[in-house]
């Protein structure tokens, strides 16, 4: 009998793709090196399972100075949805990606303070779409999971929060990609992961 590690470089997804993940994506001690997220491609200082003070299951990762991301798929998906209750945990800003296409080329959603935006990474940032939450009655809480979601179909890009339509935006630029998160100068938790094909 032969024995040995057997290295999966892909999963594809054909047809109409509906993936939820595991409340906990985050595996092995961060302090200890042991640390890995399967299937997800990372740029991260820290990374682990819930705080003590958390009432919910989640994974927590973030980066101490600069922005870093986690990131699952491939340019393969291009018309979907990704959704996420996403929390802050004392970060600049944070928020979810889609249509990765690299470190410089994405689009994503960030909270900072009580704004939003949708923003367009291309080799320099640009901004599609901005609310301030407190005009739309919400007010940001740190600490607080609450649910995103982005949905991309052709050029048209909407953005919900508590399944509340905040940012609307168009983008020629970047048609497909993978999905993620994205956190700068501190911490976020993630929960709830769910990616769908959008069909005609």
């Amino acid at each position: 009998m032969a024995q040995g590690e057997v290295f999966v470089d892909a999963v594809t997804i054909t047809g109409n793709h509906d993936v939820k993940f595991p409340y906990e994506i985050f595996q092995g001690k961060f302090w200890e090196g042991t640390s890995r997220i399967d299937g997800w491609v990372y740029d991260i200082n820290i990374g682990r399972g819930q705080f003590s003070d958390d009432d919910e299951v989640q994974t927590q990762f973030g980066k101490n100075e600069g922005r870093g991301e986690v990131i699952c798929g491939s340019t393969s998906w291009s018309d979907y949805c990704f959704e996420a209750r996403i929390k802050i945990h004392l970060a600049t800003k944070a928020g979810i990606v889609a249509r990765y296409r690299g470190k410089q080329r994405y689009l994503c959603v960030e909270i900072e303070g009580n704004t939003a935006r949708l923003v367009q990474r291309n080799y320099g940032d640009k901004v599609l779409a901005e609310v301030d939450l407190s005009s739309l009655g919400i007010s940001w809480q740190q600490g607080t999971l609450y649910a995103m979601q982005i949905r991309c179909k052709g050029p048209d890009i909407t953005v919900m929060l508590e399944g509340q339509e905040i940012l609307t935006g168009i983008d020629h630029t970047l048609n497909c990609g993978g999905a993620g998160f994205m956190f700068e100068d501190g911490i976020m938790g993630v929960r709830d992961i769910r990616c769908y094909g959008l069909v005609s």
